[in-house]
């Protein structure tokens, strides 16, 4: 069989990238060492699966170079990531 593309993980990162690649007509394999894709996302939040957090702050990424946190939320913020995974939704 031919794919487009084969993403190792079906962890959030993953499977959004997966989404976002067959809306685009692209056949994509998925490969994780769990059973069922997306476990991991159960995980995040304490169980809760939570994927973002509205009151986030780049003073929250402890370790992280300040300047990257910053800038990266300045360019993706909790409503872009809600709305990418609404529309991933099935």
């Amino acid at each position: 069989m031919h794919y487009d593309s084969i993403i190792i993980g079906a962890g959030p990162a993953g499977l959004t990238a997966a989404s976002a690649l067959s809306r685009n007509g692209k056949r994509v394999l998925i490969l994780d060492k769990n059973k069922r894709p997306g476990v991991k996302l159960l995980l995040a939040g304490g169980g809760k699966g939570n994927m973002t957090n509205r009151h986030v702050a780049y003073t929250d990424y402890v370790g992280a170079s300040p300047l990257f946190a910053k800038h990266t939320l300045s360019c993706i913020t909790p409503e872009m990531i809600l709305a990418e995974l609404r529309s991933a939704a099935i």
